[in-house]
């Protein structure tokens, strides 16, 4: 639930720093003394209509690629007006719009039906938002002003990008680090964790 000082709040956030807001599912239903998809209207700027569902929700691009959604079963469902909308992704069983994207004027919004966004999906809407993505794989990382720290979902190598070229050295894990400017490779196995 977001009350009214929240949303404005937040309006207020995305126009200033010129950002871009990814919502996901049913951002914005509920208010300080009222549900309806009238709200989420007001939150994310975009129009939706509310659908029974009652199954897995999967979003798909144009090429079938799962963009958002899981196993999970979702009910109901809201599914985005986009018109004047840049359409990202539909809805794999009845081809409703699943993911899109609006300018706001100043800021830019991006509505998901599907409670989940698949990792790559947030990666690249994060780097269209000229957000700096530090790894491009769906391992766990943390990173500080001081600290990389990974934990590898699956084996393989992996690669860091950070924002400045800077000489690592392994805290915690024992890698073979390779530095090219801002990119650090090494390699992990499965459930493995470093700490840099």
């Amino acid at each position: 639930m977001l009350d009214n000082a929240q949303r404005a709040t937040i309006h207020a956030r995305l126009k200033r720093e010129g950002a871009t807001a990814i919502w996901v599912y049913a951002s914005g239903l509920y208010g300080d003394d009222s549900a309806g998809v009238e709200l989420i209207h007001n939150l994310t700027g975009f129009t939706v209509r509310r659908e029974t569902w009652g199954k897995p929700l999967h979003v798909v691009d144009a090429e079938g690629v799962l963009l958002a959604g899981d196993k999970s079963d979702v009910d109901p469902v809201f599914i985005p007006d986009v018109s004047g909308a840049e359409e990202l992704g539909h809805t794999e069983d009845a081809n409703f719009a699943g993911l899109a994207r609006r300018s706001m004027g100043t800021w830019t919004s991006v509505f998901c039906s599907a409670p989940r966004l698949m990792p790559d999906t947030l990666r690249r809407l994060a780097r269209d938002a000229r957000c700096h993505v530090y790894l491009g794989t769906g391992d766990a990382l943390f990173v500080d002003n001081q600290f990389v720290c990974v934990h590898a979902s699956t084996g393989g190598d992996k690669v860091v990008e950070l924002r400045e070229p800077r000489r690592p050295r392994a805290l915690f894990g024992t890698p073979t680090l390779r530095a090219e400017g801002t990119l650090l490779h090494f390699a992990m196995e499965a459930n493995e964790t470093v700490l840099l």
